[in-house]
Order: structure tokens, then C-alpha cells, then sequence
């Protein structure tokens, strides 16, 4: 028995290498040829204001489509916490759908309501008899802003009505005795008390479309793009691969330099005025605030949740469905999705779980330096630029890259939900077992193994998900013979074939969330397992 745990634990710290090798090694690759080129003088003064004109677009567009999120989710919010109504369960429930639903999917739902051939166009032409379609925003920055926002907003959402119940009634109650209006209560007390969720949501709203990739490059005009539809383009379009590897590095400052103005605001927010532990009433929805609830409620339906009815209604159709079932590839990419993202999936749990019994054991509260930034890795490097130094390396990415560059990235996520659950661990039992046990790796896998478990369940569905959505890191590696069914999904939707597209999109769509839910279902299952002495 001590020889298995003394295996697994060496055969965990042998795959956490080479994992994080996989992160260390590309991001040097990329560092070292950019810093060599500025060193060479490569670097000329249109280069860098070319840029700063790609560092300004990128953040105009992540700056409105954060600030669009952080506004419909503070109403969803309000309403969410605040009030009573139909389907509250349902708008709740939105929030997991920036975590289980790739950004393609949402793409493709608004070419689908909002393209040249959409749902809307088509309705306006017949309506009122037009030769052209009358919308062509969704081709714009404007389109790419208002896809990411309402696709971010639930997440915005999530945090906010998180805190938004832990505010004591008693401050509200006091503020009305005083003679204060509902929205003086809210600039003076409860955006105070929300601040820290309002910082923490805007930072990951803000950085998902920093790095914002399929959405770009799909709705992105002509001289106009980010960061990351840049570094692509400049890879496998051009004959000067050089200007990636600056643009790499550069992308990567942006970010960390956003970072380091996450935790300073993040520190100097974090006070809490206190903590609601009594279930506040909830009111029904006023006569005064009904046309404005009927108002969100449509604009969220048009922009939110259309999208997705599209891509299902159009690729539940059984013409859709036998067309891409034709497709000599499309089982193919469905047994290489499953695949690569089970493996990514299995080997992310592995690496959270390992550095998060570190944290766990050997520092207490998780107080070392390493196990404070671990979690923002994969926020301040994107899957272009780990993509792009391993291109440095090899000639050909293959599946074993995409694996564990994909771990590299998703790691640190399974680490923070698998560490709020060994954090719970009372201290009491880790010192029973210490006293009980012969060994340190027989407290693991006795005691913090169980603890653990159903939180790694819910990250090896969350990773899953991740992996399968992720279409960056396959088109940057361009592994040979090797489709998965996002990559499959962009292929058809950028040769416009829409119908098969969104059949497969469905399919990948329902993938995603299907292993979410189970993994999601099975923590709550085991999560009320304990174990005591």
C-alpha cells in the first residue's frame, strides 16, 4: 500500500514537471526570439506604432464589452437578489454558460440572428421589401463589443448576486429611515459593498476579451483586430513570422501590467462591512419597475438567449443533421475532441490536486508566494503565445502538444476549486491523522484525497469543457490529421455552410454542457460526504 501512494505521489510530481515545462519552455522560446529581435534592432518605429494601434484596438473592445457585461449584469443582478419573478431560476442559471459554452457557439448563434443572411435581416427585407440586408454591425467592433458582452454578463451576474446577499438589510433599512432614495442607497452603500465583486469580475470579463480570439477573427474588419487575431494571422499568413513573437510579448506585458492593477485594487478593496447570515425577503417586482424588468427581459431574449435557440433550431433540423452526418470527418472530430479533452481534463485535475495538497500540507493557508500567483498563469498568457513558442521548438504540433499545452493553461483553474474545498479541511483532523498515520502520503490518501474529490469531479468537467471549446491552440499548432470539433465547427462556419455548422456546434454545444452538469451534479452529490474519526 505505501508503495502505490509513494508511486502515484512521484508519478504526480513527474507529470506536474513537464506540465509546467510546457508552460516555462514556449514562453521562453517567445521571449528570447523577441528580445533578440528588439536587440538586433528589427524593431523600427512603424512597427511599434503599428503596435500601438493593435494595443488601442484591443483594449477599446474589451473595455466596452466589459463596461456593456458589467451593466447588464449588475440589472440581472439586482433583479436576481432582490426581487421575486417568473423564471428567476432560469436567468440564475445562465451563469454557467460562459463556463461550459465555447465562444464559437455564441458566434455562431449571432451570424445565425444577426448576419448578412439572419434571422432579423431576412425579416427586415421581407418586411419592407429591401434588395440588402440592412444590418451590417455584427461585422464591426460594435458586433464583436455586444457578442462578448451579453455572452460575459451572467458572469458579471454571478459574483454580484453572490455579495449582493451577504449585505446586511440593516444598512438599507437605516438609509430609508434617514429619508434616502433607492438609488442614493445604492451609490452610497451598496456599490461600496459590491465594489470587490464589481473589480474581480470586471478584471476576468476584461481579460477573456483581451484574449478574445474566434469572436475577433470572425467579426473583425480588415485592419482592424486584436492581439491574438494578429499573432494568427502573422503565423500562417505572412512570411514574417517575426512580428508574432513581438506582438507575443507584447500581449503578454498588456496583461500582466492589467494583473498587477487587479491585485492592488483587488487589496485595497477588500475590506467588508460585515456579512448577512438571515435570508432577506424578497419583493415582488413593482409597478414602476415592470417596464423596465419587461425591457431587460427582451433585450436579454434578443441578444442572449436567441443566439443559442438559433444555432438548436437550426441544427436540430434533420437535414442539417444528415448533412453533417455525411461528413466523412465529423465522427472523426467528435472521437478527437472526447479524447484530447478527457486527457487535458484528467491531467489538469491531476496537477490542481497535487500543488493544491501542497499548499495544503507543507504551507499553511496557502501563504507561499508560488501557490498566491499560481491561479493567474493562464490570465496573463494566452493560448496563441504558448502556441507560438512551441512552434519555436517543433516544426508540427501533435496531439501530445496540444495535451499538455492546454494543461498548462487550464492547471491552475482545477488548483483554485480543489483548494477551496481542502481549505475547509478542519484543522483537527489533518492533526488526528498526523498522530494515526505513518506517513505524510497516507494523510493524502486517506484523508485529503476524499476531502478532495468531489471538487475535482466539478474541475475535470469545467477543464473538459474548456479543452473541447478551445479553438487557438489547434489552429495555431495545425496538427496533421487531427480535426477536433471546434476546429471543424470555425471550417464550416467560415465557408458558409451555416446549417452544418450549427448541427455540429449543437452537438459540441450539448458535449460541453452535458459533462458540466454531470460533474457539477456529482460534487453536490458527494460534496455532503464527510469523514470524521
Amino acid at each position: 500500500m505505501h508503495f502505490l501512494q509513494k508511486f502515484f505521489s512521484i508519478l504526480a510530481l513527474f507529470i506536474f514537471i513537464v506540465v509546467l515545462g510546457f508552460f516555462i519552455v514556449p514562453v521562453f522560446n517567445v521571449f528570447f526570439i523577441a528580445g533578440k529581435n528588439i536587440f538586433l534592432g528589427k524593431i523600427t518605429k512603424s512597427s511599434l506604432m503599428y503596435i500601438g494601434k493593435i494595443a488601442i484596438y484591443t483594449f477599446c473592445q474589451a473595455f466596452f464589452s466589459t463596461l456593456l457585461a458589467l451593466i447588464f449584469g449588475t440589472i440581472s443582478a439586482f433583479f436576481v437578489s432582490q426581487k421575486i419573478f417568473f423564471a428567476r431560476s432560469l436567468l440564475l442559471s445562465f451563469s454557467v454558460v460562459p463556463l461550459c459554452m465555447p465562444p464559437l457557439l455564441v458566434a455562431l448563434g449571432y451570424i445565425a440572428v444577426f448576419g448578412m443572411s439572419g434571422i432579423i435581416n431576412k425579416m427586415f427585407m421581407g418586411i419592407f421589401s429591401l434588395s440588402e440586408s440592412p444590418l451590417t454591425f455584427l461585422y464591426s467592433i460594435w458586433g464583436i463589443i455586444l457578442c462578448q458582452g451579453f455572452y460575459n454578463f451572467p458572469l458579471v451576474m454571478a459574483h454580484l448576486v453572490k455579495k449582493w446577499e451577504t449585505i446586511p438589510p440593516c444598512y438599507e433599512e437605516s438609509a430609508k429611515l434617514l429619508g434616502a432614495n433607492n438609488l442614493r442607497i445604492f451609490k452610497t452603500i451598496t456599490f461600496w459593498q459590491l465594489l470587490p465583486a464589481y473589480i474581480s469580475s470586471a478584471i476576468q470579463v476584461f481579460l477573456y476579451c483581451f484574449f478574445s480570439f474566434t469572436i475577433v477573427l470572425l467579426f473583425g474588419q480588415a485592419g482592424k483586430t486584436s492581439f491574438e487575431a494578429v499573432i494568427f494571422h502573422s503565423l500562417r499568413a505572412t512570411s514574417n513570422p517575426e512580428n508574432a513573437y513581438i506582438l507575443a510579448i507584447s500581449e503578454t506585458f498588456f496583461a500582466i501590467l492589467i494583473l498587477f492593477v487587479y491585485t492592488t485594487l483587488e487589496k485595497n478593496s477588500s475590506s467588508n462591512w460585515g456579512s448577512n447570515f438571515i435570508e432577506k425577503n424578497r419583493e415582488k417586482i413593482s409597478k414602476k419597475e415592470l417596464p423596465f424588468f419587461i425591457f431587460f427581459v427582451l433585450i436579454t431574449f434578443i441578444f442572449f438567449m436567441l443566439p443559442f435557440l438559433s444555432v438548436a433550431i437550426k441544427g436540430i433540423s434533420i437535414s442539417s443533421l444528415k448533412s453533417l452526418f455525411r461528413l466523412s470527418t465529423f465522427k472523426i472530430s467528435l472521437k478527437n475532441t472526447i479524447i484530447s479533452a478527457s486527457c487535458t481534463a484528467t491531467l489538469s485535475v491531476i496537477c490542481g490536486f497535487f500543488v493544491a495538497i501542497s499548499a495544503k500540507m507543507f504551507f499553511k493557508d496557502g501563504k507561499n508566494i508560488f501557490f498566491k500567483t499560481a491561479p493567474l498563469f493562464p490570465q496573463a498568457i494566452s493560448s496563441m503565445v504558448i502556441g507560438t513558442g512551441i512552434l519555436l521548438s517543433v516544426k508540427k504540433g501533435s496531439v501530445a502538444h496540444l495535451i499538455l499545452a492546454q494543461t498548462a493553461l487550464f492547471w491552475p483553474f482545477s488548483y483554485r476549486q480543489i483548494y477551496s474545498a481542502l481549505y475547509a479541511i478542519p484543522q483537527n483532523v489533518l492533526d488526528s491523522a498526523k498522530l494515526l498515520s505513518k506517513t505524510k502520503t497516507d494523510i493524502v490518501f486517506r484523508i485529503i484525497l476524499p476531502y478532495g474529490f468531489s471538487s475535482a469531479i466539478q474541475a475535470w468537467g469545467f477543464s473538459f469543457a474548456m479543452s473541447a471549446g478551445d479553438t487557438a491552440l489547434p489552429l495555431v499548432l495545425s496538427i496533421p490529421q487531427f480535426e477536433p470539433l471546434s476546429i471543424l465547427v470555425y471550417r464550416l462556419s467560415v465557408s458558409y455552410r451555416l446549417p452544418q455548422a450549427c448541427a455540429a456546434g449543437m452537438i459540441l454545444g450539448l458535449l460541453c454542457m452535458g459533462v458540466f452538469a454531470l460533474s457539477s451534479n456529482a460534487n453536490k452529490i458527494n460534496g455532503s460526504k464527510t469523514i470524521c474519526f
